[in-house]
């Protein structure tokens, strides 16, 4: 019986001091500025990075228009590839398609679709462009995939 109790005891002592134990960790990003506007969609008129009709294609670096700081880093330039891939810096994005957040090729980088992607026909529209709008220090650059089905898919 005294056993018992002493098990009774062991229990509602770990009952009452659990919460005392219990961490909270919440992740803290202190180094990424973030803003949100609604705009209407309106295809944009502008150089274009990657032609219609091709998959598995990556574009040259291109100059931004003004310093972009992102996670605490500033860039000048990018490049992007056919699969909705941004790559910062000054090294060329590769045609890396495979959806990995972990993978440390083409770091840093922006996700506006990453998948198997081309980028549509010259019918469609198709390709990848950029446009620079605004004026110092209130620019805005613009990258708009127009892509099509998944590139393994037969059209």
């Amino acid at each position: 019986m005294k056993m018992l109790i002493n098990r009774a005891k062991a229990f509602v002592l770990f009952i009452l001091l659990t919460p005392l134990f219990i961490v909270q960790a919440d992740a803290q990003i202190s180094n990424l500025q973030f803003s949100s506007s609604t705009e209407t969609y309106v295809p944009i008129v502008g150089t274009n990075l990657i032609g219609p009709g091709l998959a598995a294609t990556a574009s040259a670096v291109t100059n931004i228009g003004f310093t972009f700081k992102f996670q605490g880093v500033d860039y000048t330039q990018f490049s992007v590839n056919a699969a909705g891939l941004l790559k910062l810096g000054s090294v060329a994005v590769t045609t890396e398609n495979a959806n990995s957040a972990v993978s440390a090729t083409n770091t840093p980088k922006i996700y506006a679709l990453w998948d198997a992607f081309y980028t549509g026909n010259l019918a469609s529209g198709g390709g990848v462009a950029y446009a620079l709008t605004g004026t110092a220090p209130n620019r805005v650059l613009t990258v708009q995939w127009k892509v099509g089905l998944a590139s393994n898919v037969a059209t």
